[in-house]
């Protein structure tokens, strides 16, 4: 997995993400662009499988 759009489409969708993690689903849509801050990863690791790198590769990737 190389982008957040993989991830959401690996979650079922920026809203999945969104409940799971008690946050409105426009601020996760902004990782797009801003990248996964850094507070959330432990989380996404556990909730969907990504490792550390996929998720630093993922942030490098939409603050291109």
């Amino acid at each position: 997995m190389k982008t957040v759009k993989e991830l959401f489409e690996k979650a079922g969708g920026s809203v999945h993400i969104a409940s799971a993690l008690n946050m409105n689903q426009w601020s996760i849509e902004r990782w797009k662009k801003i990248g996964i801050p850094i507070f959330y990863w432990e989380v996404l690791k556990k909730k969907y499988g990504v490792t550390a790198e996929e998720l630093l590769q993922m942030t490098k990737e939409a603050r291109k």
